[in-house]
């Protein structure tokens, strides 16, 4: 079978339309995203949605504690590209960073926070 340069150019748009797609599936895009962040050594959780009365208490805790950035991406309004995209990002960074740590932080300061906000607010 003769190769030509017409079927060489098809396989290569197809290939490119591929890697094009998964690019733009936020999902992958996130995951992509928190690879790079690791190569670079910047630690983040994006966090999205109606903010807890305890954010503040979590983002110290976090950045204190872990050096862990909590990068809000989008507050009372979320589009499910947003919401997959921070699915995909956190699935990967916070599989890193618990790697790190050898415990789950982000929970851990999720609890610790909410009840340092509590303790705050019953004075």
């Amino acid at each position: 079978m003769k190769v030509t340069k017409n079927f060489i150019v098809i396989i290569g748009i197809v290939l490119i339309g591929i890697v094009a797609i998964r690019l733009l599936i936020p999902y992958n895009s996130g995951r992509l995203a928190a690879r790079i962040d690791h190569i670079l050594g910047q630690k983040k959780i994006l966090t999205y949605g109606y903010p807890l009365p305890w954010r503040e208490e979590y983002r110290q805790l976090l950045l204190k504690g872990y050096s862990v950035k909590s990068t809000p991406i989008a507050w009372c309004v979320v589009t499910r590209w947003t919401s997959e995209y921070a699915r995909g990002y956190n699935g990967i960074a916070e599989g890193y960073i618990n790697t790190e740590f050898k415990k789950n932080i982000s929970r851990e300061c999720a609890e610790k926070a909410e009840k340092l906000w509590k303790k705050r607010t019953m004075q």
